[in-house]
């Protein structure tokens, strides 16, 4: 998760920030990587550059299948002038947008426009359809149509379908008790679940951001020691990196059960 952005950002005059819960909806643009921070940013085509937004893209599927179709077409700078649509969710965090993205898809270019077919010589007729063969009949008609109208936006992913991919998979965490410190050399908040009912101990998570988490955020300011939490959310886990979408949290009270 990058750090919050500086004085310097703020005087550029940036575009309101788009509300926490706002869902983008087949919005179009392009993506690039920042190297420095190893994030995504997602930016929608716009006629005006004054009204240019930037959503960084938080982990899950849509991120790693980028990742991916970067590495297979010889790095992230081969996407950069691709189109994309895009869908998913917005979150907010200290003056930034963020996006939780369920869905993303190549934008094909236009195909070329199709040469008028000239009078077919009269002396070799085409071939009548009912002579034709099923499948080829079905593959005439398909590429007909492809040329009419171009092929619909297809998901990155399948840039190459045999390439490795990154395991990426979701649950929901559900009123789990743990310790909420910071990352000594990121900043980033960390929850560390405490051992379940099994005796089974849990990877830490790294909070992502998003309204709830700034005010997280204060309460690890507040204490200088790891501190009791109890927390709900989407948990996502990529590769070997965890990460958690807060929803809700409350702090454990001695003797006055949970606050919220």
């Amino acid at each position: 998760m990058p750090a919050p952005p500086d004085a310097t950002v703020a005087r550029r005059g940036r575009v309101p920030l788009l509300p926490e819960g706002v869902r983008l909806v087949g919005a179009v643009g392009r993506v690039a990587f920042d190297a420095e921070d190893g994030t995504w940013a997602f930016r929608p085509n716009v006629s005006n550059a004054e009204l240019a937004r930037e959503f960084v893209l938080m982990p899950g599927e849509v991120r790693s299948d980028l990742a991916e179709a970067a590495a297979v077409r010889g790095g992230p700078e081969a996407l950069a002038e691709q189109d994309l649509e895009i869908h998913g969710v917005v979150h907010v965090h200290r003056g930034r947008n963020y996006l939780r993205a369920s869905a993303v898809n190549l934008v094909e270019p236009p195909p070329p426009p199709v040469a008028e077919t000239p009078p077919r010589d009269l002396e070799a007729p085409a071939i009548d359809s009912a002579f034709l063969a099923e499948d080829d009949l079905v593959a005439q008609l398909e590429a007909e149509l492809d040329a009419r109208t171009g092929r619909a936006p297809r998901s990155v992913a399948v840039a190459d379908p045999a390439a490795p991919r990154t395991a990426v998979s979701e649950h929901r965490l559900q009123r789990r008790r743990g310790h909420l410190r910071r990352d000594v050399l990121t900043g980033v908040p960390i929850f560390v679940p405490e051992t379940d009912g099994t005796g089974a101990r849990e990877g830490p998570y790294e909070l992502l951001p998003c309204k709830m988490l700034e005010r997280i955020e204060t309460l690890a300011l507040q204490s200088s020691t790891p501190r009791i939490i109890t927390l709900s959310g989407l948990a996502i886990v990529e590769g070997p990196r965890r990460f958690l979408l807060p929803t809700r949290y409350a702090i454990p009270r001695e003797g006055k059960g949970i606050r919220p």
